[in-house]
This record gives C-alpha cells, sequence and structure tokens, in this order.
C-alpha cells in the first residue's frame, strides 16, 4: 500500500483537517494539483485528506 485515503465533502473540511493537524505540529505535504494534503502516522504510513470528488449524472 502506497497510501490510504480520508474524502472530506469541502474545502472547509480539508482546511479544518489542515489547522488541526498543524496546531498539533505534524508535518504537512501538498500533493500537487489535488485539493488536498498528505500526512504521515507515527510509523511512516501516508495518509492523504482531500475532497471528495463527485459525479453528476445527466441521466
Amino acid at each position: 500500500m502506497v497510501w490510504f485515503e480520508l474524502l472530506v465533502p469541502d474545502e472547509l473540511a480539508v482546511d479544518a483537517v489542515r489547522n488541526r493537524l498543524a496546531d498539533a505540529g505534524v508535518s504537512i505535504s501538498e500533493i500537487g494539483t489535488e485539493r488536498g494534503f498528505e500526512v504521515a502516522d507515527p510509523d511512516g504510513n501516508r495518509i492523504r485528506i482531500r475532497i471528495r470528488i463527485r459525479i453528476r449524472s445527466d441521466a
């Protein structure tokens, strides 16, 4: 496994999680063009937090 993801509903949720982790002293890495970020737990497992993308169906 390379990483696992936690999907949140919107940018406000991403920012809330980012701020809470930053306040706790957790190192945060941006993940490129995706709206989210990555952290690592004490064992080095990578965790991505990003916005859940909803695909609309016009059917």
